[in-house]
């Protein structure tokens, strides 16, 4: 029951400081008002004691256009002359009473529906001066708007229209201390609302602001009980015809009361936490180190060394610890260097089955070149001296693993130049490479075996030509290589494995096409693709694919 009744005082304690504090506020926030909103008149008025704006109104529409914009230049002189007495100002302008416009300080392009309805706004209204605010193009922009009267008529002779910063009246001088919640709006003749401040987390509803602003003001603070949601106070500015509102949601007022209800329970709690949490850290203290190398050890299991134990404890657990990370310190090391040596061991790989391609190659060639020698002219020999001569220099004297896709065809070229040597013209070999595959990344004498087992076993017994072509093309990322030919072909079932997916016989295919197919899968692993198909009579293709790259120095075209 003590603690019910020190809740419900203060509760009312709560109450009684906000209605305190926002009196205070708001009278510091009036007083902002007053002294931002004289700084607009006095503004308005020392243009108005210029004798030049009124004479610009009664005689302007009777001036030529040279008259005309000597009358403006004047104006402009004027008016900066006197703009430094308002840092904020944004645009002066000068109308006649139907909405003529004589001067424009701003230079930024406003849609005239918008101008028309700040001018019906200042003409409609009873008031000669009307303090209002509005969005302009994203930012919030306050108009001051003064009917000139004329002195002997007391008629509207023109109007001044000002567009002013909103930093004239967001003072950074006023913080809400003590209310971080606690939100302040302003609400102009229009209904048109601003928030004082950059917090705008809470709103009010439509039809709280509707009742304020229609409600009887007696200039005094006055607070609102029609919210459930929220503490509000208000105030009407009868100078501005604006009306002040702040508030604050009750949940963040009573917070502090709130603390009072749950001091007992918080108490006893805190004794009782107390008691687990000693007992919680004994526990821990033993069950966490052995939780931590059960961890470390099921990581392990897995060759996952990334977090040793960090026990620094001189006791059993401790020295397990430390022996612990040890162990994982001598298998991360050993780990390093089998990855490593795996590395090594496939590049070794890579550059014997390279090796081993040359002189496969390299033997044919000088069997035919000797065939040659003995069955034509000397003319020949030197084509294929010349040819054979390329070819060592690209796969034997260079170094390179990786060249070009048109490079590659050049060795194809010479090889073939070659053969022509034993086989005469019967092979006629034709390239299709589309313009952004030619300097594309391939490995040195990749397509000469398939080439040369389409020769070699191709041509057919009645000696007819036979036709190989290559074409080759990027597409989704990949090198894509189709070589194909009309030769003999041969049954697939009879040549290939399928159990190993290889061919049964090394005699069929010589090094060459395992060792390509072997070169492709050490070199780009999961990310390439062989295939063959042949048909007895019908001739050979063979597909690749693999990851596309430019050699160095090669353009995308």
């Amino acid at each position: 029951m003590a603690n019910l009744f020190a809740y419900s005082q203060a509760r009312s304690a709560v109450v009684r400081t906000a209605m305190e504090y926002n009196i205070k506020m708001m009278g510091l926030i009036k007083q902002n008002l007053r002294l931002s909103s004289d700084r607009g008149r006095n503004f308005v008025d020392e243009l108005l004691v210029d004798p030049l704006l009124r004479t610009a109104l009664r005689d302007f529409e009777s001036l030529d256009d040279s008259e005309k914009n000597n009358m403006i230049r004047e104006i402009a002189r004027a008016v900066r002359l006197k703009v430094n007495m308002l840092e904020y100002i944004e645009d002066t302008r000068l109308v006649t009473p139907d909405n003529t416009q004589i001067y424009s300080l701003s230079h930024r392009y406003i849609h005239p529906e918008i101008l028309n309805e700040d001018f019906l706004k200042i003409q409609n209204s009873s008031r000669n001066e009307l303090w209002y605010f509005s969005d302009r193009k994203g930012r919030p922009v306050i108009h001051l708007s003064r009917k000139i009267i004329h002195i002997g008529t007391l008629e509207a002779q023109g109007y001044l229209l000002l567009t002013i910063d909103m930093a004239l009246i967001n003072n950074p001088k006023i913080r809400f201390t003590g209310y971080d919640r606690l939100q302040l709006m302003l609400i102009d003749p229009f209904g048109n609302t601003f928030h004082y401040g950059e917090d705008t987390s809470s709103q009010l509803d439509q039809t709280v602001i509707e009742t304020i602003t229609t409600a009887e003001q007696t200039g005094s603070i006055t607070r609102f009980t029609g919210d459930k949601k929220q503490f509000i106070c208000y105030f009407r500015d009868p100078d501005l015809d604006w009306t002040v509102v702040s508030y604050i949601p009750y949940t963040d007022l009573y917070l502090s009361a709130e603390s009072i209800l749950w001091t007992t329970i918080l108490m006893a709690a805190l004794l009782l936490g107390i008691c687990l949490g000693i007992s919680h850290i004994i526990i821990r203290s033993i069950t966490q180190p052995l939780n931590a190398l059960v961890n470390s050890v099921n990581r392990a299991s897995t060759v996952k060394f990334d977090t040793p134990l960090a026990d620094e404890a001189d006791d059993e657990l401790g020295y397990m610890a430390k022996a612990y990370n040890n162990v994982v310190l001598e298998v991360k090391d050993l780990i390093t260097q089998v990855e490593g040596e795996q590395i090594e061991k496939r590049k070794a790989e890579v550059k014997m089955l390279q090796a081993q391609i040359n002189p496969h190659f390299l033997f044919n060639t000088l069997d035919s070149l000797r065939f040659a020698a003995t069955m034509s002219n000397a003319s020949s020999v030197s084509d294929g001296l010349s040819a054979l001569s390329h070819l060592l220099r690209n796969s034997i004297v260079s170094n390179k693993p990786v060249i070009s896709m048109e490079q590659e065809v050049k060795n194809i070229r010479d090889y073939l130049t070659i053969q022509a040597i034993r086989y005469g013209n019967c092979i006629d070999f034709s390239v299709s490479l589309d313009g952004m595959i030619t300097g594309a990344k391939i490995m040195k004498l990749l397509l000469q075996p398939i080439v040369e087992n389409s020769v070699i076993h191709g041509l057919k017994d009645d000696d007819s030509d036979i036709r190989i072509t290559l074409h080759a093309t990027m597409r989704e990322g990949m090198t894509v290589i189709t070589i194909s030919d009309n030769g003999r072909g041969f049954d697939p079932e009879e040549k290939i494995d399928r159990s190993t997916n290889r061919f049964k016989s090394s005699k069929f295919s010589g090094i060459g096409l395992e060792n390509v197919r072997e070169r492709l899968r050490l070199q780009y692993g999961e990310s390439q693709r062989f295939s063959l198909e042949s048909r007895p009579g019908e001739g050979t293709t063979v597909r690749i694919a693999y990851s596309w790259e430019l050699v160095e120095g090669a353009q995308h075209v």
